[in-house]
């Protein structure tokens, strides 16, 4: 039985009301998550890059000169500095501190799964350009990055385990281009990744259980604003039936 359309949308509007307010808590979380989340992405890109120029690729790193290692090291720290203004800049377009017109839990939701799948793009495009730069600079020689890179984003998606150790991919090819080339080594990538930043960075994991705990509650209440959409909608229609409905007479 569907309860009376006026009733229906009291109730719609008590939701939105508490959505307002859930929203004004997840902003201020995330306003303290981000932050948290550009420290530890500067520094871990840093560090997993240091180990890979001191440990994987000695040889390698050692044959740069001085000037090749200190450009090398800056354009590394301006990636990280345009990825962090890159991911507060779509924080502040998808969530901003004041809420649109008319917002619901249902676009809301919708506006932080947004923000959080800019962020994921964000980091695999920087992730990108981390690998090309430690190409250019010969530390790293990788086939097929971009399709590499494509099969750990799926594999992201859907839930898998992707590196390891953390901020690494690794693959092995087994192919030879030509039949006298040596077997290629197993590649290795960096490839960040917000789950290896959280499991690295208690106070970034604590920032986002935070943010967890928040975003279940809106998912409860996004759940209970579209079954009373539902609602509305039935009522609605019933409604419309009735004042449409008169008694068929007949002529004959």
């Amino acid at each position: 039985m569907v309860a009376p359309l006026p009733d229906i949308q009291k109730e719609l509007r008590s939701q939105q009301e508490k959505g307002l307010e859930l929203r004004k808590s997840i902003v201020e979380a995330y306003r303290a998550y981000l932050p948290v989340l550009g420290q530890s992405l500067q520094s871990q890109m840093v560090l997993v890059c240091f180990n890979l120029c001191t440990e994987r690729h000695a040889k390698q790193f050692l044959k740069l000169s001085l000037t090749q290692r200190q450009t090398l090291q800056q354009d590394l720290q301006k990636l990280g500095i345009e990825l962090i203004k890159k991911i507060s800049e779509q924080s502040e377009s998808l969530l901003p501190t004041d809420a649109p017109s008319n917002e619901t839990p249902i676009s809301l939701l919708e506006a932080i799964e947004s923000l959080e799948k800019e962020i994921s793009s964000s980091l695999r495009t920087t992730s990108l350009a981390i690998n090309r730069l430690l190409e250019h600079h010969d530390i790293l020689k990788i086939k097929s990055l971009d399709t590499l890179f494509e099969i750990a984003a799926k594999a992201e998606e859907a839930g898998r385990a992707i590196t390891n150790p953390p901020l690494l991919l690794k693959a092995i090819v087994d192919m030879k281009e030509e039949e006298n080339e040596e077997p290629v080594q197993p590649l290795t990538a960096i490839y960040l990744h917000v789950s290896d930043l959280e499991f690295a960075d208690a106070k970034l994991l604590g920032a986002r259980q935070a943010l967890r705990q928040l975003m279940q509650k809106l998912q409860s209440l996004q759940k209970r604003y579209s079954q009373k959409v539902e609602e509305e909608t039935m009522a609605e229609a019933i409604a419309a039936w009735r004042a449409s409905w008169y008694t068929y007479e007949s002529n004959s």
